[in-house]
C-alpha cells in the first residue's frame, strides 16, 4: 500500500494491478525432513509461541488462531490506506480489494490509479508536481542485485559448487551455513551440542 497515498499513480492498460489483501503462512518441511530421516530437536522452548514461524513445525490451533487475527488486522490497516490514500470510501475499497488483481484499465475505472500510462507519463507527471521544468534532469536509479541476478551468476559459475549450496539452504531454512561450516571445522569430530537459537 506504499503508493495508495502517492499524488498520481499512473498504469499501463495491460498492468496487473493489487493485490489488495494479505497472506501469510510459511514453509514447512517436518515432513520432508522426516522422510530424510532427519528429525529436528527445537531444544529449550522459551514459550508457547517461540516456534511460531519455525519451518519444522506446523502452527497449532492457537498458533492458526493467532496469525489470522494478525492478517486480520494488517488486512484493515491496508483498506484504511487504500480508502484514505486513493479517496475511496472503506466499502468501496472492500469491494476492490479481497486480493483480487484488476487490469490498469480496470484499476482507473475503479479509482485505484488516476491515468493510463507508463514510465514516461508518470516523470512528466512527477516534474510538473514538484514544480520543475520540463528540461529538468532525471536521474534512473536501477537495483543491481537480486536472488534470480545472484542464483544466475551462480549457475554461470561465477560462484563456487559449495557457495551455491550454501546460499540456496541459507535461503531455504533462514539461517547462515557459514556459522555451520566454521562450527564443524571448530568440533572437528567431536560430539557438540547447539542450540538452534544460535543458527537465527
Amino acid at each position: 500500500y506504499i503508493s495508495a497515498p502517492a499524488s498520481k499513480i499512473f498504469a499501463m492498460p495491460g498492468t496487473l494491478t493489487g493485490s489488495i489483501g494479505v497472506i501469510m503462512g510459511k514453509l514447512n518441511f517436518q515432513g520432508f525432513l522426516s522422510d530424510l530421516g532427519v528429525r529436528m530437536d527445537p531444544g529449550r522452548n522459551f514459550g508457547k509461541n517461540a516456534g511460531l514461524m519455525s519451518q519444522t513445525m506446523a502452527y497449532t490451533r492457537a498458533q492458526t488462531k493467532q496469525i489470522n487475527h494478525l492478517i486480520d488486522d494488517v488486512y484493515l490497516e491496508f483498506l484504511s490506506k487504500v480508502s484514505s490514500g486513493r479517496g475511496l470510501s472503506m466499502k468501496m475499497a472492500k469491494k476492490v480489494a479481497n486480493g483480487r488483481v484488476w487490469t490498469g484499465e480496470d484499476a482507473y475505472r475503479l479509482g485505484l490509479v488516476d491515468a493510463l500510462g507508463g514510465l514516461e507519463d508518470a516523470i512528466r507527471a512527477s516534474k510538473e508536481v514538484a514544480g520543475l521544468g520540463e528540461n529538468a534532469k532525471v536521474v534512473r536509479v536501477k537495483e543491481e542485485t537480486s536472488f534470480f541476478r545472484d542464483f544466475g551468476q551462480a549457475l554461470k559459475g561465477v560462484v563456487s559448487g559449495e557457495a551455491l549450496l550454501d546460499y540456496a539452504v541459507s535461503s531455504l531454512f533462514g539461517y547462515d551455513v557459514r556459522v555451520m561450516r566454521e562450527l564443524e571445522s571448530q568440533v572437528n569430530g567431536r560430539p557438540a551440542m547447539l542450540e538452534p537459537a544460535f543458527l537465527f
